[in-house]
């Protein structure tokens, strides 16, 4: 505990000090607030503007990393923390974060770690996807876990995707729909279910409309009046293996 408590992210764990120490040295309090280490803690992620290169601290990481399926407090610093995971998918890949989890999902049943084995699922689905672009790890992970926002039993989960929301944008410029999960028309459970279809290739947008692009249908949605306005059915012929929905979407649109 002690270890993982060292390198989260932005913690300076307090000192306590007796009482005759803090009245020899004239402090007001026996809670001191300090770095006990040697060097001051470096973060995740570090950018350099001269070199326009952004450096991981695979040391913290690494450290994060020991043994995290033994310790259930930890979680909450590391497969539940965004910072962690976009840092984590830009050193190593998906399938190594499968094997410390292995044991770990299959020996317990409590609520905790259904949602891990849900949130592992999905990261298993989006395996090349994030091994090849981990900066869109929050568009990925937000379409599709947008309907277990502020579920009591996916406490976690809802902590992960409002961080999300929060830091995103210093990695990725897309957006992630929240709307889709407050309103209530006749379309919304369709396109709930749309956005975590492994068949949608894209989600972008212009000035005034939402654009979602599946294997079969691009749906249009004005985004000021939250209104579903048209449904394009997606005919084609196929003239190579590389042809996708969504290149012939952005060449025709």
């Amino acid at each position: 505990q002690h270890q993982i408590e060292l390198y989260i992210e932005d913690n300076l764990k307090p000192f306590k000090i007796s009482q005759k120490l803090a009245n020899k040295y004239k402090f007001s309090t026996t809670i001191l607030d300090t770095n006990r280490v040697l060097t001051i803690q470096q973060p995740l992620e570090q950018y350099d503007i001269k070199t326009n290169t952004t450096y991981y601290n695979e040391r913290k990481l690494f450290h994060l990393l020991d043994n995290i399926n033994e310790y259930d407090f930890a979680h909450k610093y590391s497969i539940f923390n965004y910072q962690f995971m976009h840092s984590y998918f830009n050193c190593f890949t998906t399938k190594q974060l499968f094997l410390r989890f292995l044991f770990y999902i299959t020996a317990c049943l409590d609520q905790n770690v259904s949602e891990i084995r849900y949130l592992l699922s999905i990261y298993e689905m989006l395996n090349d996807l994030l091994d090849k672009n981990p900066d869109n790890y929050s568009i990925e992970i937000v379409s599709r876990l947008l309907p277990m926002l502020n579920n009591q039993n996916a406490q976690q989960i809802t902590q992960l995707l409002k961080q999300c929301d929060e830091h995103s944008l210093k990695h990725s410029a897309l957006i992630s729909p929240y709307y889709q999960s407050q309103l209530h028309s006749p379309w919304n459970n369709y396109l709930s279910k749309l956005s975590i279809n492994k068949y949608i290739y894209t989600i972008t947008s212009d000035d005034d409309n939402l654009y979602l692009v599946s294997n079969e249908q691009i749906i249009s949605i004005n985004i000021g009046l939250y209104e579903l306005k048209q449904k394009y059915e997606i005919s084609y012929e196929k003239t190579s293996d590389n042809t996708s929905p969504t290149a012939m979407f952005r060449s025709s649109y």
